[in-house]
């Protein structure tokens, strides 16, 4: 009866080891799947607060097939695509600073050539024509800027829309990611 007693109890103690052992270890695989999902997360939400300071260097670096590389591939496409916006406003703004000189000099060499060409009526017929040329040329550059602008207005609020949908999805994230962590924390104070 005593070696059935005790052959019970190292079978008791053999089992409730077993069950420490396989609770630990859910513990753990546990921990590894939350902070692999909160912590890309974590950057992603670290990289937008980076972005809308302005500072588009940063990209994330996530490898993953599932929703959270998806989630940071979208992310780095859409900082890609708001610095060549950024590429062709500048590339815009040199144009018209050009096109500005242009007309400046068109300007003085207006004022020029009507000084100078004051004495003939015939020389002020042909000022005058090249004058007409040159505001119909400026017309024409500046409804072309116009156009540009107006395509960089569109762009800038398709960008806005995909601002808006990335931070609502972020958001929803970010309370998937709190909830889980509590539920993390309610697993820890139940082993605990």
């Amino acid at each position: 009866l005593e070696k059935r007693i005790s052959g019970l109890q190292l079978e008791q103690f053999i089992s409730i080891s077993l069950v420490l052992i396989v609770t630990g270890l859910t513990v753990c695989i546990q921990y590894q799947i939350v902070f692999s999902i909160t912590n890309p997360l974590s950057e992603a939400v670290s990289k937008f607060e980076m972005l809308a300071k302005g500072n588009l260097q940063h990209r994330i670096e996530y490898k993953g097939d599932d929703e959270i590389g998806v989630l940071s591939n979208s992310i780095n496409y859409f900082i890609d695509y708001l610095s060549g916006l950024l590429r062709v406003i500048a590339n815009l703004t040199n144009e018209l600073k050009t096109i500005f000189e242009e007309i400046s000099d068109m300007t003085i060499q207006l004022s020029s050539s009507t000084m100078n060409q004051a004495a003939s009526t015939e020389e002020s017929a042909a000022a005058l024509e090249e004058i007409s040329s040159s505001f119909i040329r400026i017309s024409e550059s500046i409804e072309k800027e116009a156009k540009d602008i107006s395509e960089i207005g569109d762009i800038t609020d398709h960008i806005a829309e995909s601002v808006m949908n990335a931070s609502k999805s972020i958001h929803v994230l970010g309370t998937i990611v709190e909830t889980s962590a509590k539920e993390v924390k309610k697993g820890e104070i139940v082993i605990g």
